[in-house]
């Protein structure tokens, strides 16, 4: 497992209408914004993240790290998944679900497999997520 050595600046970005500017955490300017999540919608092998209204991309140093589904039913990592990163993107994730006031999360998938059976499973637990059947749950 890869040490993360410098600073990383944990930006959450909503992918909404184009004319939309970036938020002022994000330190992007509009096109490496445009770029970035244009990236993140083209990342191969990651067909299912989808540039959709409501979908939201977390950002590790201003590059993409974690594709959010509209709803947040599924994770995509945009990059090899990795303790270290992962870690600083779900808690950058939770962060945003709390101060943004929503009652219930649910993540359901994970790159594709369903969350019970995939690794991320501890790191969810570890930001806040509660286990379940099927999904692991975040009541803020």
């Amino acid at each position: 497992m890869q040490q993360l050595t410098e600073p990383i600046d944990l930006a959450l970005v909503p992918i909404t209408e184009k004319e939309q500017q970036p938020p002022p955490r994000s330190n992007l300017r509009r096109a490496e914004f445009e770029r970035a999540v244009e990236r993140a919608a083209l990342v191969e092998r990651r067909e299912s993240a989808a540039r959709v209204a409501g979908a939201q991309v977390v950002l590790l140093g201003g590059e993409p790290a974690l594709f959010v589904e509209r709803g947040g039913r599924s994770l995509v990592p945009l990059r090899e998944p990795e303790d270290g990163w992962l870690r600083e993107a779900l808690s950058a994730f939770v962060e945003h679900v709390r101060m943004t006031g929503v009652k219930r999360l649910a993540v359901e998938r994970f790159d594709g497999e369903p969350v019970g059976e995939s690794e991320v499973m501890p790191l969810l637990l570890e930001a806040g997520f509660v286990a379940g059947p099927r999904r692991a749950v975040l009541r803020p």
